[in-house]
């Protein structure tokens, strides 16, 4: 059990990580397709503004995570 409890938090460490920054720049991509190529779909914002979001999320996590000034 104390296996699992220490894989789950280096899988959930790595998984954060790919949250922060590319999340968002890859958000950003997909707004500049969108009004580049001037696609006239929803979803795309919608999937743009998800990942903008996730990355933000993701790097306060992580910041709050790895910050030693922070307290629990």
């Amino acid at each position: 059990m104390k296996l699992n409890k220490i894989f789950f938090k280096k899988v959930l460490s790595k998984v954060i990580y790919i949250f922060n920054i590319p999340m968002t720049i890859l958000g950003v991509l997909i707004f500049c397709v969108y009004t580049i190529f001037q696609i006239n779909n929803n979803i795309l914002l919608f999937s743009g503004l998800f990942f903008v979001f996730a990355g933000i999320a993701g790097y306060i996590y992580h910041h709050k995570k790895s910050c030693l000034y922070y307290k629990h």
